[in-house]
């Protein structure tokens, strides 16, 4: 199901930077790349058209930075150009997180991870939200790992219209008039199936780190990059356990 509308009703809950984040209710970070096109498409990078490998494993390891990093984040979701996480509360004991402080930190530490592995300027904008419960919370998560598919079959479709229109015909505006099946057609015209494309391409790639439940002698916790998430209601409980926690 196609969460229409999401992004608008989600703007309520958008923390403005002035605030204490108040304590028991879900925050999620909405980190997007800052003129992703341009740096995609800028020769230096190298970077290969629809879809580059390389870019997508600098966004996993930025993402996976944010978990090491002690900003508090449970859970990473990395997709073509964005990284959405989930941060745990803190603890009843600590006095009530900035918001500002927290957003400067999240993006400052996603910016520099990427230019380090872009070795090149590369940097983030980001919304930090308070959700009211947990529902929304994973219907957040849902929407992206929507918005991901639809944006990478976006992406592809775009590339290969460009290839034979017209200079400064409006690509952008075709693939808004057409509906999702005549974009799987127009790849497949171009001997591309979209649903064989690997998963993380359309449906995002999961980081969390994985604790231990004994006591094994030598075993601690391992970072979990997950590039075959479910889908729908099945990756509502696949995310479960993160809110538990959260």
């Amino acid at each position: 199901m196609r969460r229409e509308g999401f992004a608008e009703h989600l703007e309520h809950f958008e923390v403005l930077a002035d605030r204490e984040l108040m304590a028991g209710f879900p925050t999620v970070a909405r980190l997007q790349v800052r003129d992703l096109e341009v740096l995609l498409a800028a020769p230096e990078n190298g970077f290969a058209q629809p879809f580059d490998v390389r870019f997508g494993k600098m966004m996993v390891k930025t993402a996976s930075h944010l978990l090491a990093a002690g900003t508090g984040v449970i859970y990473g979701f990395a997709e073509p150009g964005e990284i959405s996480v989930l941060i745990a509360p803190a603890p009843e004991e600590e006095e009530a997180r900035d918001a500002r402080e927290l957003l400067i930190r999240l993006v400052s530490e996603a910016s520099a991870k990427l230019s380090l592995l872009l070795g090149g300027i590369a940097a983030f904008e980001g919304r930090l939200y308070e959700l009211p419960n947990p529902q929304l919370a994973l219907e957040y998560f849902r929407w992206r790992q929507e918005q991901a598919r639809l944006r990478t079959l976006d992406r592809y479709c775009g590339y290969i219209l460009a290839k034979g229109r017209a200079p400064g015909a409006d690509t952008l505006q075709v693939l808004a008039d057409m509906a999702e099946d005549e974009k799987v057609e127009i790849m497949r015209n171009s001997e591309i199936d979209f649903e064989g494309l690997p998963n993380w391409q359309r449906r995002g790639a999961g980081i969390y780190v994985r604790r231990p439940n004994g006591a094994a002698p030598g075993e601690g916790p391992r970072l979990v990059v997950d590039p075959n998430l479910p889908l729908a209601e099945a990756y509502t409980e696949y995310l479960k356990r993160f809110f538990a926690r959260a």
